[in-house]
């Protein structure tokens, strides 16, 4: 990208802005813009978008290839638990722990999900017999530059190309920023094809109907390089995370290796799976090899085993330490909270015992001055005939509680008190937000 900056033609004849071209984005970048692949890829397809839409371009995807999308989540989510699953969402999900339901959960919202990215999902245009391609051709230069694992890929690609020509129709442009409408992939080798097969029409011979979102970020950058000035580091360190993957080919023989360990029974079935699954796996792999499909030897795969056991006897270790530290800190935890709500039980009890005894012997005093006057209008007249009555009927009362339960005027005030203190603690409980309760025996407990 640099090189081009300064070895590129002169722009200033060329157009600042792409307000005439929808950019259609095949699945593969679609997959990058979830964070299926990574946060780099995901944070370089964003910058890309954004500077596309900086400079007034659409960004859009075809109907065919949302619905790919769907259902290449779905796969890998279908695949994440099975030792034999392969593709980069499945290694992904595995590096960051992802759930199959997580997966399935994230294929159901993709229509959401595009419209948060503005992303806008557009109908696959009908057949035209004018524009239509030679789909058979096609699929032959494919089969030349792409190797598809799943045959369904290769039809929706075809689809994309075909699509792009109809929505192209009879626009012959010259230049990127006049074509109307061009597909995006992060596949080179399915640009490769489509530029390849494109030299036969006159209506792409300059402008191909897909590009590369290498090729696009390196455009638009040279266009508009303050609109967007870190797009050259971002892709850099796209690229560079992306290399620390094992190459497909290298992958592919290193399965085919671990299978022959097992047969042969140098190796057992744990074994096998952990080497097939980990995500351990990639990191060591390059580690031991740097890539190169020579360097991958059975001495190489047992020294990856035994490093991945390794690491994950230690990873295993730390994570019992640092569950035991946690464990040991929620437990001190626990035991201040319970010493810090004991002492606000102790202070909120005293405060409301102090309390409940005043208003007790406050009543206590008046019932006892009632009883009395009771007792003295019973013995001498001239006392007022309604406090005469008061005073013989709490004296008829208190007769009464001492004949059927043995009641006195003490233990009418002790009553009267814990009364008091349990309403008062209830209620005091409720304002400071703790739910307090009285045991058997008169304490009270969180």
């Amino acid at each position: 990208m640099l090189a081009n900056a300064l070895l590129c033609p002169d722009l200033r004849n060329a157009s600042s802005h792409y307000r005439n071209v929808t950019f259609y984005i095949d699945t593969p970048l679609l997959v990058q813009l979830l964070g299926l692949e990574g946060d780099m890829k995901q944070r370089a397809a964003c910058e890309l978008f954004t500077l596309i839409r900086c400079m007034g371009g659409q960004i859009a995807t075809f109907s065919h290839s949302r619905d790919e999308l769907y259902g290449v989540i779905s796969g890998a989510a279908a695949y994440l638990a099975n030792p034999y699953g392969r593709g980069s969402i499945v290694y992904e999900a595995r590096r960051r722990q992802t759930t199959k339901s997580d997966l399935l959960l994230l294929a159901e919202s993709i229509g959401d999900k595009l419209r948060a990215a503005n992303v806008n999902v557009e109908d696959t245009p009908k057949y035209v017999q004018d524009y239509q391609i030679d789909e058979r051709i096609f699929e032959q230069v494919l089969d030349d530059e792409v190797s598809y694992y799943n045959p369904n890929a290769k039809l929706y690609d075809i689809n994309s190309v075909r699509s792009i020509y109809v929505r192209r129709g009879t626009n012959s442009a010259r230049r990127l920023e006049t074509s109307g409408a061009v597909l995006v992939t992060s596949n080179s080798g399915f640009a490769k094809a489509a530029w390849e097969y494109g030299q036969q029409y006159e209506s792409s011979k300059n402008v191909s109907s897909v590009i590369t979102d290498f090729t696009l970020a390196n455009m638009a950058w040279l266009k508009a390089p303050m609109e967007a000035p870190s797009v050259p580091t971002t892709r850099l360190l796209a690229f560079s995370y992306a290399a620390l993957d094992p190459p497909i080919d290298l992958w592919s023989k290193y399965l085919k290796e671990i299978d022959r360990l097992k047969d042969g029974e140098s190796i057992t079935e744990r074994d096998h799976l952990l080497l097939r699954s980990s995500p351990l796996v990639y990191r060591e792999l390059m580690h031991m090899t740097l890539g190169e499909e020579d360097a991958l030897t059975s001495e190489t795969i047992i020294d990856t085993l035994e490093r991945i056991t390794a690491e994950i006897r230690e990873d295993a270790s730390d994570k019992l330490t640092v569950e035991r530290r946690d464990h040991q800190d929620t437990r001190d935890a626990l035991t201040r909270q319970v010493e810090c709500n004991r002492e606000i039980i102790a202070a909120l009890y005293v405060r409301c015992r102090k309390k409940a005894t005043r208003w007790a012997r406050s009543i206590s005093v008046a019932f006892t001055g009632l009883l009395a006057l009771g007792l003295i209008s019973s013995m001498f007249t001239g006392v007022p005939a309604s406090v005469a009555i008061g005073g013989l009927v709490v004296l008829v009362v208190m007769t009464g509680l001492n004949l059927v339960w043995g009641e006195t005027v003490r233990g009418v005030h002790d009553r009267l008190r814990r009364r008091l203190l349990d309403r008062l603690m209830r209620r005091e409980s409720k304002i400071i937000g703790i739910d307090l309760t009285r045991d058997e025996i008169g304490t009270w407990r969180r």
